[in-house]
This record gives structure tokens, C-alpha cells and sequence, in this order.
């Protein structure tokens, strides 16, 4: 799968951070994943800032948290997919189309193991139903709990000629704007029955 900043692979979730400042131990690792908002509050932290009020949690508070996998979302721009990874396993959800899509692979899950193939070529969850449809029920019951954060609004949008050149970079897709609700979960279609 090439790079281009969009989509829901390992490639565009997971990448490395190196953090050094006089506040953190040196040769600290972490291998749970963190969120970018996180280096944010781990910023103000480290400049003596750490009342100010800023979503996200430290990071040297998770270099203290517990080891136990955890469940890992994302969720792509636009909401166009959603995705869950715990330990070697990759599960993910398309929720909108793309322009020119076929409407059949509106809520098609793709399962991946990881470990064998890094760069998500063959869906197995013909393969492994169960482990598709236990990742598939945390994706929805993470989807379900999303509250409005207001953060997807901005006070300045940035001008068309700007939009374009993110675009063409890939960090934005044109695909639309604010997504309502990312599924409902009562969804009748065929896809969403299979997992009933």
C-alpha cells in the first residue's frame, strides 16, 4: 500500500516519535501507541504548563501505565473508514464512499493479521470470522460512545487555494466536511447482518 497520508494502514498509523527534554528520563520507550493530541498535553507539561487546560494525557504518565493491550481506533478523514488494531490484528470498517466507489462495499470489514502482512494485501475474515466479528463489535461500541468535540470546526477555514495544495500533499481528501453520526446501530444492510 503506498504512503500518501490517507487511508487507515500501519503506514500512516504508526509513526515514530522521539522526544528528548530535560523533564524525561533518557532511553525511556513505549510501545503502546499514543495519540498526537498527547504530545500536546506532554508539551505543556514539560513547560511547566501542565494546568492548562488541553485535551489528551502526558506522556510520561503512559510510560507509567499499565502494559495490557489495548485496543487502538482510528478513524479516517472525513469518516470515510474506521479501524482497530489489537495486538497482531487489523480490523477495517468502511463507513462512507469515496466518489465513484460501488455501493456494495458501504460497511465491508476487512481483517488483517499484521504480523504476516504488514501491508494489509489479503483480507482474512472469511477466514477468521470470530476474531473479525469481536473487532468489529469494538469498533462500533467505540464509534457509538464518539461525543462531539467540536474540534473538526476551526474559526478560519483555509481559502480553496490552500484546500487544493493540502489535497494534493493528501492531507485532505475534498470528500465533504462535517460527518453526522459515523453508523447507526441498527444498520439492516447485508453487510452489517452478517455480524448479527
Amino acid at each position: 500500500m503506498p504512503f500518501d497520508h490517507r487511508g487507515l494502514s500501519p503506514s500512516t498509523l504508526s509513526v515514530p516519535l522521539i522526544l528528548r527534554s530535560p523533564g524525561l528520563q533518557a532511553g525511556m520507550e513505549l510501545e503502546e501507541p499514543v495519540r498526537q493530541i498527547d504530545l500536546g498535553r506532554t508539551l505543556l507539561d514539560l513547560a511547566g504548563l501542565g494546568a492548562s487546560e488541553f485535551p489528551g494525557r502526558s506522556l510520561s504518565a503512559a510510560l507509567r501505565a499499565s502494559s495490557d493491550p489495548r485496543p487502538r481506533f482510528a478513524l479516517e478523514s472525513f469518516a470515510l473508514s474506521a479501524s482497530v488494531r489489537l495486538e497482531d490484528w487489523m480490523l477495517v470498517m468502511k463507513l462512507r464512499l469515496r466518489s465513484g466507489e460501488r455501493r456494495a462495499l458501504r460497511h465491508a470489514v476487512f481483517l488483517y493479521d499484521v504480523r504476516d502482512d504488514p501491508d494489509l494485501e489479503r483480507n482474512v475474515a472469511s477466514k477468521h470470522p470470530e476474531k473479525a466479528a469481536e473487532l468489529r463489535r469494538l469498533l462500533v461500541e467505540w464509534l457509538m460512545r464518539a461525543e462531539p468535540t467540536g474540534w473538526s470546526s476551526a474559526a478560519a477555514l483555509p481559502d480553496e487555494e490552500v484546500e487544493e495544495q493540502l489535497a494534493a500533499l493528501g492531507y485532505a481528501s475534498g470528500e465533504g466536511q462535517v460527518v453526522e453520526g459515523f453508523l447507526d446501530p441498527e444498520c439492516a444492510c447485508r453487510r452489517c447482518e452478517a455480524f448479527r
